[in-house]
This record gives structure tokens, C-alpha cells and sequence, in this order.
């Protein structure tokens, strides 16, 4: 916890006041560790993104001075503090996968002030923007902090949200009582889908809207589902490590807890990843690096389309005997047919390793 938490509690209970925590950045020093005064409210700024709203209280200046005090522990809120947020997100980043599968289960002490206060459970979603980022490009940096703040207070609503790392990434909260009005914001919302649909759904929204009224070609991935403060770490990791794996599986968005497959390929070791090209072989005609150049779309196509070769062709953009003809000289080829269920898998796996082969030369 903060060392506000408990002396707010505290105050709150003993004078049955109501209290709002919440999201407010500000670029203004001057007014971090005072008071403000709006219509029927008090407000005390706490740090550069926090404040504490007191709606239609009336205080009288010595319990403002009083409850001001208390809050800030005699400390000097203007003067800039260790951000323990982008310090836990640049550490993060600096993982590889297997210390991302780590931290993902790990607790750690809140790194977010008032994250006490949200509304649990909830996800993160994390927003990069894809490809190399000119974090000196003044100009564009601005757009796109002033387009993702209004993208994501449109379709995740007011909540918390802020940007993290040289890339500006973005990270926002979405409580679960706050999914189903995303949903239904969505074309042909579906009650019955399950919660990772239902993530999935809204991240393609963000990419889409994104890219459509901003012109920014993002990648957003969803975290584990967070449950208390402690765990806001081990959502940013686990956000991350659907991240690295979006890649593999070649998608805009991803959801923690979707990609099991690129996941253990990402994970199996040297030894394992030798044996398995050593036993597929064994039934192909001809190596590897004499497969169809394509060979890589077409199964990860297929899969997408889960084995329904209509709907792959119109993924491929190619025409259904078209693709028909490159599935049996693949089949020809490789010993095995992307139609069947289980060879599928087998081909699947084969195109996440060399995917991750690639990425790594």
C-alpha cells in the first residue's frame, strides 16, 4: 500500500465522508501536495497522476491543513519521486521470455498509486505501436499521446491509463464491471462469448480505431486477469508476454492465456527444438529451406481459419483451388497435410520455431 492509504481511510471513516481516487495527470509541480477547490468538491493532488476528489464536503481550512498533512507524511510532494511504475516496465522489458513467464506469476507491492482503489478484477492493455519508434520525433510523439488518450476514453471509458517506457507505450486498467459496455459497443455482441473472445474483441477494436481515424499501426495485448494490487506487476508481465508471442503468431492483438502453442515453442529448449525437426523430417521429401516459399502463410492461414479452406483462401487472398493445389504440394513435400487435425498441429508448431528463428537472426 501507499502511505497515504490507511491515514485517508482513517479520515474518511471518522467523518463519513465520501472519497474518489483517481487518475489526474499533471504536468504542474506547483500543485502536487495542495488543495484545489471546484464546484461542491474539494480535490488534493497527491503526485503527478493521482489526486483525491471529496465530493460536497465543506472542510474548513485547519482540517485541510490537517487531512493535507496526514496524507502527505510530512513528505515534499513536489519534489519528483522514484516512478515505480516505468522503473517495473523497463525492467520488464529488459526479460526474456522465460523471466516474463516468471514475473507473470509473481506478486510484487502495487507499483500504481491508488491501484488499491480500483474496481477488481480487471486486465491491463498494453498498446505499442508497431515497428521501430523515433522516440525524438517530437511532433509525432504528441499525436499520439493526444489520440491515445481520447481512443481509450472512448472505448475503455475514464479510467486509468499512461504511457511507460522510450516507446511511449500504453497502459490501461479495465475493470470486469466495465467490460460488458465495451462489448456492447461492438457490432453483432455476442452474450455467450467467453471472456478471452470478449478481450480479444475489444483490443481489435483499439487497433482498428486506431489505425482508421489516427493512421497508427498498433499492436495491443491483454494481460492476465488481475484480481488485487499485488498482482498489477504480474499483469504488465504477463501483458508483455503476450506481446513477445504476437509475433510468432503473426496478429495485431493477443490475449494471455490464448497462445499455449507459441508459447511452449518460444519456451522449449535447443535440445527439444532438435529432436522435433529431426522426427518431421523423417517423413518429408525434401529440407526445410526447399518448402514452398509460402509454406509459412498457408498453414498459419489455415489454422486461423480452423481447417476451413474457403474461409483460408479469403484470409490468403488467394483462390480456393489455388490453395487447394499448394495444400497438396505441401502435403507432397512435407509428409504431411494441413487439412488433417493433427498434422496440422505438427506443421503449426513447425512454422511458430522457424518464425522464431527468423525473428532471431
Amino acid at each position: 500500500m501507499t502511505w497515504w492509504t490507511e491515514p485517508l481511510r482513517r479520515w474518511t471513516d471518522a467523518l463519513e465522508i465520501d472519497v474518489v481516487v483517481e487518475h489526474a495527470p499533471t504536468s504542474d509541480p506547483g500543485i502536487i501536495g495542495a488543495w484545489s477547490e471546484q464546484p461542491n468538491e474539494w480535490w488534493f493532488q497527491l503526485d503527478e497522476s493521482t489526486r483525491v476528489r471529496f465530493p460536497d464536503w465543506k472542510p474548513t481550512r485547519a482540517m485541510r491543513e490537517a487531512l493535507g498533512y496526514t496524507l502527505t507524511g510530512g513528505r515534499d510532494l513536489a519534489r519528483p519521486t522514484v516512478d515505480r511504475m516505468e522503473q517495473a516496465y523497463r525492467a520488464l522489458l529488459e526479460l526474456d521470455v522465460h523471466g516474463l513467464v516468471r514475473a507473470s506469476t509473481a506478486s510484487a507491492p502495487p507499483c500504481i498509486p491508488a491501484s488499491e482503489y480500483w474496481s477488481y478484477p480487471g486486465y491491463l492493455f498494453l498498446v505499442r505501436r508497431k515497428g521501430e519508434v523515433r522516440t525524438d520525433a517530437e511532433e509525432v510523439n504528441l499525436s499520439w499521446t493526444q489520440v491515445i488518450s481520447d481512443m481509450l476514453s472512448a472505448i475503455l471509458g475514464e479510467g486509468w491509463h499512461r504511457e511507460l517506457g522510450e516507446r511511449k507505450d500504453v497502459v490501461a486498467y479495465l475493470p470486469v464491471s466495465k467490460l460488458e459496455e465495451a462489448v456492447l459497443d461492438l457490432p453483432e455482441a455476442d452474450d455467450d462469448l467467453p471472456i478471452i473472445d470478449r478481450l480479444n474483441s475489444v483490443a481489435k477494436l483499439l487497433v482498428s480505431a486506431i489505425a482508421e481515424d489516427a493512421y497508427f499501426d498498433v499492436r495491443v495485448s491483454v494481460s492476465r486477469r488481475i484480481d488485487k494490487p499485488s498482482q498489477i506487476h504480474a499483469g504488465l508481465a504477463s501483458a508483455l508476454l503476450a506481446t513477445r508471442l504476437q509475433s510468432l503468431a503473426n496478429t495485431r492483438t493477443s490475449v494471455f492465456g490464448e497462445g499455449l502453442l507459441p508459447l511452449f515453442a518460444t519456451l522449449a529448449s535447443d535440445e527439444a527444438v532438435d529432436a522435433f525437426w529431426q522426427v518431421l523430417l523423417e517423413r518429408a521429401q525434401l529440407p526445410v529451406d526447399a518448402w514452398p516459399e509460402d509454406w509459412l502463410d498457408i498453414v498459419q492461414g489455415v489454422i486461423q481459419a480452423n481447417l476451413n479452406i474457403s474461409e483460408a483462401a479469403r484470409i490468403l487472398y488467394v483462390h480456393r483451388n489455388t490453395l487447394i493445389h499448394k495444400l497438396d504440394r505441401l502435403a507432397q513435400v512435407t509428409g504431411y497435410d494441413v487439412r488433417n487435425i493433427t498434422d496440422a498441429m505438427v506443421l503449426y508448431v513447425a512454422a511458430l520455431l522457424k518464425t522464431q528463428q527468423v525473428a532471431l537472426k
